[in-house]
């Protein structure tokens, strides 16, 4: 039986197809065209299901509208019976986040997952329990958020890693927002570490990879990187399901 794993991020939807003999992954951004370009997805290999994450409902609602017989949504309850959470506010629990750390158990009881993409998202799973920890700007947002709110700023992109001493107002842009950032991440490493004993860190998201090469972190602190932890944790999730079954 072939399936569709999706990913619905705030700003695009990633997708994997896993067939008897084929594997296919790509990625949707959150345009006008977007929900046509599902349609057409869908249409190219016969699915028996499609497992869903979302943390834009307005799109994974569409998507239950148009195939109900097809798709299987994944929430954050559903988690909740196959990973111990201790988190207060359940309702408001992006299941995205869950999800990565569900995907992270697969490397290691305890560890840090942190994800690098509209938001940036640090969180802590200690002895296999989802612990939660902090949620700030990320890269895109954070750049823009300046460019709104300070006239004579531009809006820029970061695509490299910027030099340390901006030699003009975009680079002084890029290098406030990159460096700020990297020395938050190796602050927030090292201090978890310190009081939680954190020697594992799992980054994932959409502007992981630039921080691939730059961050100091040393031993025994183990840090690695995936393209997608989320969907690693809707296939993980499946597996539980056909466990059941």
């Amino acid at each position: 039986m072939s399936h569709l794993l999706v990913d619905i991020g705030n700003t695009a939807l990633k997708w994997v197809f896993e067939g008897e003999n084929q594997t296919s992954k790509g990625v949707i951004v959150l345009n006008e065209q977007w929900l046509e370009e599902f349609k057409k997805l869908v249409g190219r290999w016969s699915i028996s299901k499609i497992y869903l994450a979302s943390v834009k409902p307005s799109a994974s609602k569409v998507i239950k509208e148009q195939f109900p017989n097809l798709v299987r949504e994944i929430t954050v309850f559903d988690l909740k019976k196959v990973m111990a959470i201790d988190y207060q506010t359940l309702h408001t629990l992006g299941v995205d986040r869950l999800l990565s750390a569900f995907g992270g158990l697969e490397f290691g009881n305890t560890f840090l997952v942190i994800s690098l993409g509209t938001a940036t998202v640090v969180d802590l799973v200690l002895n296999r329990t989802f612990k939660g920890g902090s949620i700030f700007l990320g890269i895109e947002k954070h750049l823009r958020c300046l460019y709104e709110n300070a006239e004579r700023l531009p809006l820029v992109e970061l695509k490299e890693k910027p030099p340390l001493v901006g030699n003009s107002t975009k680079n002084a842009l890029l290098s406030g927002v990159f460096y700020s950032l990297k020395f938050s991440l190796e602050g927030f490493i090292t201090e978890y570490h310190r009081r939680y004993g954190i020697k594992k860190v799992l980054f994932s998201g959409g502007y992981s990879h630039l921080f691939r090469e730059v961050l100091e972190i040393h031993s025994p602190i183990e840090v690695r990187f995936f393209e997608n932890l989320t969907l690693m944790g809707i296939k993980r999730f499946v597996e539980t399901l056909k466990g059941e079954g």
